[in-house]
């Protein structure tokens, strides 16, 4: 039996001294998954009579190898175990029966290679299958129900282990995300919830938080279409498993003005996210606490040389928000701070801050419009698009030293002969030219507009920018965050075609100054967006960059453009850590059952993950190979033991999928033959069977090159 379908690489996965032990223990660790999915097939085969020949863990040449009788050994026992056999058949059949007694016919090596593990039996290669061997105790020889038995037992252990691993997480106690809502994305299915199937959820803003039909932030999400949520991988999971265009029952539980829960049940429909090539969400991310991370994460912050326009060192070690408006908060509530954003357009969200020792400070937090996921559209004010700032620039990316946080891009240019300038490029547009300079091996030049101290701006010219850095989805950019302030001058960077105010104005806006709505000034965004805030006829004074001429825009809005408004959802620049809560129980049998329902869990996730790929919902560019897996698991590694049982018991539930897949060469490839060889009475032919399992071996082997290549692109930025 051979387990090769998940793989590590043990040189690619130490990029960083500083960190080998966490790969080492995660190397160790998923050299016990291996061990205990061979140990099952070696179990199985010693209980139906098979003889074990070798039971490795890696491939290719041992590095070190015990049989019993010969003891430990650089290297392999094979050549030692065949002087000791063949002196014993010249010494008669006494002496064959002693070395049965005193020296093993089982070979336990370690291999160089770590890339998986084997069971080697006699009779049974998975290159040459069909091979039969007349000895009674030979893989072949044995019946097709006790080869089942034998191939089945690494799957089998495989879940077992990751029920244990589960198990043990959960008496010892395990600090996991709790299923509680932290923010809701705009236009989301969340944000859309109703109380009844097809409900439409009015005026986001027109209810208090408790009376709210959508998902509101602090919800704690009960049950997702029948299935309770423990956790927030419970959220993801059952979210996942929900069919195509299927409204499903959402039962939370609602914090209200009492200091209790309301239970309430909506109504959700999940959806893929907008030009994304995933599972299917509702459009909600998990609660944080009123902590910052811990001073190690703030450390490795600062020494990244990540710029920023708001600090992410707002919160500083040892200290926590305690009230969000004059309104104290617990550690737990940071649901209230982010339900007074959405009411940051009218006043800015001021938060105190107490430090260890008592003393306190108050800093406001500017409010800004959140991107959704939910709509290919960057933000905007009824199809009125603005002009993006540079909120961030990352370490070592072609922007660094270069723009700086705060910066507003008024043009970009792709240096070559035909390039067109572009003024005023919204987010959208300026990916485009950034991916057609990469495309086209150009760089890019920049024209931005930078804050002095004294208040005042100047204008930048950036030359020859390489645009080189990987922001995903095939997409290069120059290492720099966008983020949409509705606290700056309301200028038009493009107005999106079929929106209203396409429709009205008949011309290009873009770089026009939006200085009143309905004889209203207009200072920022914000104001813009309150003044439409109902529908029917609005008039805007706009001046036209080129002339200065202004200009009246008669815009007519709809109740379906007021909703789009109100729904339009705000956050702010805030580093705070992420929400765990405690998951444990002194009772064994409700241990018990949470760790198989987990594991289960994750052989279902698996399962969709494959279906949706097939279906093409989920791009393969999504999966996880060897170096990433290294990666992954070394970062649990070192948020402590706990997180690294978490993560070996989900591999190993993995594991199990994997192998018992219908594919040849591993287990699940197997055992189909023997179903077919059980149906049809006797086995394929000899021909047929290693076909099957060259092409078996070709496509495990190609899929562990190309998400092994994934995994060096994405960490490289290529």
């Amino acid at each position: 039996m051979h387990i090769v379908a998940l793989a590590w690489s043990l040189l690619a996965a130490l990029p960083s001294f500083g960190h080998l032990q966490s790969y080492v223990i995660m190397i160790l660790g998923f050299g016990f998954v291996i061990f205990f999915h061979e140990l099952g097939h070696f179990l199985a085969a010693k209980a139906v009579g098979i003889k074990v020949e070798q039971f490795a863990v890696g491939f290719g040449h041992a590095m070190v190898a015990w049989r019993k009788g010969i003891g430990f050994r650089f290297g392999s026992t094979q050549k030692r175990y065949a002087e000791i056999q063949k002196t014993a058949e010249e010494q008669g059949p006494e002496s064959v029966t002693a070395l049965s007694k005193n020296v093993g016919e089982t070979e336990y090596r370690i291999n160089w290679i770590p890339l998986g593990g084997y069971v080697k039996m006699l009779g049974q290669d998975d290159l040459k299958p069909g091979e039969q061997v007349l000895d009674p105790r030979a893989f072949s020889a044995k019946s097709v129900g006790a080869r089942m038995i034998v191939v089945s037992a690494g799957v089998i252990m495989n879940i077992l282990l990751a029920a244990i691993g589960f198990i043990i997480l959960f008496t010892v106690g395990f600090n996991a995300p709790p299923p509680v809502v932290g923010t809701v994305n705009a236009f989301s299915p969340a944000q859309r919830a109703g109380l009844q199937p097809g409900d439409r959820v009015g005026t986001v803003n027109a209810f208090t938080p408790a009376q709210q039909p959508g998902l509101q932030p602090g919800d704690r999400l009960v049950s997702i279409n029948g299935y309770s949520t423990h956790d927030w991988m419970g959220v993801i999971l059952y979210t996942a498993l929900v069919r195509r265009d299927q409204t499903v029952p959402v039962v939370v539980e609602r914090p209200n003005s009492i200091g209790g829960y309301d239970q309430l049940t909506l109504y959700v429909k999940p959806q893929r996210p907008a030009g994304g090539n995933e599972f299917q969400a509702i459009g909600v991310t998990p609660s944080e606490s009123m902590h910052p991370p811990d001073a190690d994460a703030l450390a490795d912050e600062q020494k990244s040389g990540l710029q920023t326009l708001n600090p992410t060192d707002v919160l500083k070690a040892g200290e926590r928000i305690t009230s969000v408006n004059g309104q104290a908060v617990s550690a737990t509530e940071h649901y209230k701070l982010t339900h007074a954003l959405q009411q940051g357009d009218i006043k800015p969200v001021t938060i105190t801050i107490t430090a260890s020792d008592g003393k306190t400070r108050e800093v406001t937090l500017p409010p800004v419009f959140d991107p959704t996921i939910f709509s290919e559209d960057d933000p905007n004010i009824a199809g009125m698009e603005m002009q993006p700032l540079v909120s961030a620039v990352l370490p070592d990316a072609p922007a660094t030293h270069k723009l700086e946080p705060g910066d507003t891009v008024q043009s970009v240019v792709i240096d070559n002969n035909n390039g067109d300038r572009v003024f005023y490029p919204t987010p959208r547009k300026l990916i485009e030219q950034l991916n057609r300079a990469h495309d086209s091996h150009a760089t890019v030049t920049l024209e931005v507009l930078r804050a002095k101290p004294d208040g005042s701006h100047e204008k930048v010219v950036l030359e020859k920018l390489e645009p080189s850095y990987l922001t995903g989805k095939n997409r290069h950019g120059l290492g720099i965050s966008l983020m949409s302030p509705g606290d700056r001058q309301p200028v038009i960077a493009d107005v999106l075609k079929g929106s209203p105010v396409a429709a009205a104005s008949g011309a290009s806006l873009s770089g026009a100054l939006i200085e009143k709505v309905d004889d209203q000034a207009v200072p920022n965004w914000f104001t813009v967006r309150r003044a439409l805030m109902k529908a029917g006829g609005h008039t805007l004074s706009v001046r036209l960059p080129d002339t200065n001429e202004v200009r009246s825009v008669k815009v007519n809005l709809s109740e379906a453009d007021v909703n789009r408004l109100q729904d339009m959802r705000l956050t702010a620049e805030l580093n705070c850590e992420e929400f765990l809560e405690m998951r444990k129980t002194s009772n064994l049998a409700t241990a018990a059952l949470w760790g198989v329902q987990e594991t289960r869990d994750f052989v279902l996730q698996f399962y969709v993950t494959l279906e949706r790929m097939v279906q093409g919902d989920i791009s393969v560019k999504n999966v996880m190979g060897p170096i990433g897996m290294a990666k992954a698991g070394a970062g649990f590694a070192r948020k402590g033991p706990t997180w690294l049982i978490w993560f070996l018991a989900m591999i190993s539930a993995n594991l199990a999928v994997v192998n018992f897949l219908p594919i040849p060469v591993v287990d699940g490839g197997l055992f189909t033959f023997l179903i077919i060889e059980k149906i049809k009475g006797s086995p394929l032919s000899v021909r047929t069977q290693t076909i099957a399992q060259v092409v078996g071996l070709v496509l495990i082997v190609a899929v562990f090159l190309l998400v092994s290549y994934q995994d060096i692109t994405r960490n490289l930025g290529i």
